[in-house]
């Protein structure tokens, strides 16, 4: 992955230059995208396949359309482009998670799930996902998620820090 893995480490380490776009939804300093919105909320269970982190971090690649068109080609969109052309933005990080992170997602885009051990090193592979209304509504189609209200959420715990890099999507 280039050397995604290195800027992805010293973002985490400066979170003070760099807001986290989850606590500033949560907090109500900035309202969900009405654009960008997805259909429905979806709360996320994702459980580590490699070892346990100390640090999951959840990033937004702005510089990729949602509607990806390589979906399921098993090409990572960010290997196609630069740094710069990729527009890496912290969306969220959990320290210290337990076996099992929860993650809200509100909004469409695609997001790079890595995993760090203390010293900011990889623990396994990153996860990129394209998340979507035909992400979202495959999964509920395949029984991976569920829905109370306007809440989809996951049945079963989705593999991250995985033996290989894995790009998912259902354009």
């Amino acid at each position: 992955m280039r050397n995604y893995i290195a800027t992805a480490a010293l973002l985490i380490m400066s979170a003070t230059s760099f807001s986290q776009s989850l606590n500033d939804i949560l907090s109500g300093k900035v309202e969900v995208n009405a654009e960008t919105a997805l259909k429905h909320s979806v709360l996320e269970a994702m459980i580590p396949d490699v070892g346990t982190p100390d640090q999951v971090a959840v990033f937004r690649v702005n510089g990729i359309d949602v509607d990806f068109p390589y979906c399921g080609e098993g090409v990572l969109p960010m290997d196609l482009m630069t740094y710069e052309e990729a527009d890496f933005e912290m969306y969220a990080t959990f320290r210290s998670p337990s076996d099992t992170v929860f993650c809200p997602f509100y909004e469409k885009g695609t997001y790079l799930i890595m995993c760090f051990d203390a010293d900011t090193n990889e623990l396994g592979k990153s996860l990129v996902i394209m998340m979507n209304d035909s992400f979202i509504e495959a999964g509920l189609s395949q029984g991976f998620y569920g829905v109370d209200g306007d809440v989809v959420y996951s049945k079963d715990p989705m593999r991250i820090a995985r033996e290989q890099a894995e790009f998912l999507c259902f354009n």
